[in-house]
């Protein structure tokens, strides 16, 4: 008997901050210069992004002129709060100018600073004498100048941890015999391009998650549409396995090759949202989601924005041990399998523990189990040497899903939240055996397999998959004959272990895949 004991405890992966939650805070710095004669002219009211005033008199001018310059800093909502990757900008001014003289020849000009042209321009005035009779007709008595400059202007900047934005809107009105009137408005928004999370346990503003568990992630920017979305995550991609039903294999076949999706489609790729599970060796493993997308704003394309959501994805504490017996022949049922210590009729014998951390105990236990995979070539030969030959695809599923206890059924084990030493112990074992058929003369075995110790996580309300944690790789193999007087003569070349203490990959897995449209 051999007896190796593994105990993995892997811990949160180490991964930078990343633009979580935060808002920028807006102040305007700089306002425009008013001028006003005759008069004293008011102060621009300004504050929380927008700055206005208006002006006016009789016979004299008006202008506005300088700049409006808003400030933005990042007010992160925890310390690992950094600024986001872009940000989407809109912007509305409008100045509007008047000016009538009686008579004269008024003047008006107006600038939003958004690059918007002015409208309107110089009317004559005209008033209605009734003379001479019998009809009278219009006059020009005066002319009204009128000019606005007014628009919206949306754009995408990257973020900081501080930026100012400065607009030059101006304008001026002037009658020497009349009234004039001038005024600004302006205000400025900013919006944070974020990646929101769903199903994610959120702990001092970062997204927590435990291996298994689906997250959903979703792309918003304001005001403005987005199309043209491309995901990429880093890291293996486990989407779903494809089994039968509850403790059975696919298909009823017990060896029919365990299958994987991997992948989501091109168009999935390419939608507002996506979901994704990991399923990675999380000890050097930076896990993130970025995004980009093209951004539009009442029609028109003003960009490309883009942004990264850094993940805290955790693993569970597990305990694994292994046994080995040693191997016997049972005459009556023509079959070969190993035996021993410390369940009678098991040449390997499997027990765990699993927990899933007390940052996600509201969610529930979670439970584990076992599942085997099996890569077999056996091959029976007549008496006339006609080869009987045996096998199946690679990786199969072995017997059931999930893996059975010796003679029981398919069963899960809740991952208590406890010390490993006082929680639920699961174990599985297994009897390698192999029925002769009559007329076999010489047999020859070579089997090997895949032991996982398979986790599924508790609910998170968005969605789970089943990982495995750690694999247990053995072989046997084995040949013998017999004779006429069915006395079976055989040999054991070995029972040998190959477990990896590394989070393996099932078959058909991703890694570090640029998901793309």
């Amino acid at each position: 008997m051999r007896k190796r004991f593994f105990f993995a405890v892997l811990w949160l992966c180490t991964v930078p901050p990343s633009a979580v939650a935060g808002h920028y805070s807006v102040s305007v710095t700089t306002a425009p210069t008013v001028s006003l004669s005759p008069g004293t002219p008011p102060s621009p009211t300004c504050g929380n992004g927008a700055c206005s005033v208006s002006v006016g008199g009789q016979n004299g001018n008006a202008s506005i002129s300088g700049s409006v310059s808003t400030t933005f800093t990042w007010e992160p909502d925890g310390e690992l709060d950094l600024p986001p990757e872009s940000v989407v900008i809109v912007e509305n001014g409008t100045v509007t100018a008047f000016a009538n003289a009686y008579p004269g020849s008024p003047s008006t000009a107006a600038a939003n600073g958004l690059g918007h042209a002015a409208t309107g321009g110089d009317t004559p005035i005209l008033t209605w004498i009734p003379v001479p009779p019998p009809n009278g007709s219009y006059i020009q008595t005066g002319t009204a100048s009128n000019r606005t400059s007014t628009g919206t202007y949306a754009w995408v900047r990257s973020g900081a941890s501080s930026f100012t934005v400065t607009r030059n809107p101006s304008g001026s009105a002037s009658s020497s015999n009349g009234p004039f009137g001038l005024s600004l408005g302006y205000s400025i928004n900013v919006y944070v391009v974020a990646i929101g999370v769903g199903g994610a346990v959120w702990d001092e503003g970062r997204a927590n998650a435990l291996i298994g568990q689906r997250l959903t992630f979703s792309l918003s920017a304001g005001p403005v549409a987005l199309s043209n979305h491309d995901w990429v995550a880093d890291g293996s991609y486990f989407r779903e396995i494809v089994y039968g039903a509850s403790g059975t294999n696919p298909m009823g076949d017990p060896y029919a090759e365990s299958r994987e999706r991997a992948m989501p489609t091109p168009a999935q790729l390419a939608e507002p949202s996506i979901g994704l599970v990991w399923d990675e060796d999380f000890r050097d493993f930076p896990a993130y989601v970025e995004v980009s997308a093209t951004a539009t704003y009442n029609g028109q394309a003003i960009g490309t924005v883009t942004a990264r959501r850094n993940l805290a994805i955790w693993v569970m504490h597990y305990a694994y041990q292994l046994s080995f017996g040693h191997t016997e022949y049972d005459q009556s049922r023509y079959t070969i399998w190993t035996t021993g210590s410390p369940t009678g009729n098991a040449g390997f014998y499997c027990e765990a523990w699993v927990r899933s951390g007390e940052k996600f105990d509201h969610q529930g236990l979670g439970w584990f189990s076992f599942a085997q995979l099996l890569t077999m070539d056996r091959t029976q030969w007549s008496g006339v040497g006609v080869p009987l030959h045996a096998d199946c695809p690679p990786k199969s599923l072995d017997n059931c899903w999930p893996y059975a206890t010796l003679g029981g059924t398919p069963s899960w084990w809740p991952a208590d939240d406890t010390e490993l030493s006082q929680g639920t112990k699961g174990d599985t074992t297994d009897c390698p055996e192999w029925e002769l058929i009559m007329g076999t003369a010489t047999f020859g075995v070579n089997d090997d397999l895949d032991m996982f110790l398979i986790y599924e996580p508790p609910s998170n309300g968005v969605g789970t998959e089943i990982v495995p944690l750690h694999v247990a790789g053995w072989n046997w193999s084995a040949e013998g004959s017999r004779n006429l007087s069915n006395v079976v003569t055989f040999s054991v070349n070995s029972i040998a272990q190959t477990s990896s203490v590394k989070t393996p990959s099932w078959s058909l897995q991703w890694t570090n895949v640029h998901f793309n449209n």
